[in-house]
């Protein structure tokens, strides 16, 4: 969901895990121009990966979405969440500077036992 305007493309990443939070090497890569996601109200967008990728068993990997617009109050992405913890070993961190600083994503709560998980779907061809 967007809230205000984004520019530039939007990116989706899968991407390896270091300390618990992404390692910034993309196994696959995704992007889709800010202009295509209009929803105000929360939908779910298509990112196709741009070409064929592995995944290893009994690894973490993180998905990870990245836009160039600076994030403000009036302007930011919305992650569409659920808290039924479906997904009782995930977790959810957002950046808190460039250069892979990472901060624990406790779903607009103070608490830090939230668990809440961010709704995606994955499918293959």
């Amino acid at each position: 969901m967007v809230v205000g305007e984004v520019e530039g493309s939007l990116t989706v990443t899968i991407e390896g895990d270091s300390n618990s939070a992404p390692n910034g090497t993309p196994v696959m890569t995704s992007t889709v121009p800010a202009l295509a996601v209009t929803s105000k109200t929360g939908a779910y967008y298509a990112f196709y990966a741009q070409s064929k990728f592995d995944l290893t068993g009994k690894k973490t990997y993180w998905l990870r979405l990245k836009s160039p617009t600076i994030s403000t109050y009036a302007n930011h992405l919305v992650w569409l969440a659920n808290g039924a913890d479906a997904v009782t070993d995930g977790k959810a961190v957002y950046e808190t500077a460039v250069g892979g600083v990472f901060a624990d994503w406790t779903g607009g709560s103070s608490d830090r036992t939230n668990k809440t998980d961010l709704l995606f779907k994955l499918g293959c061809d």
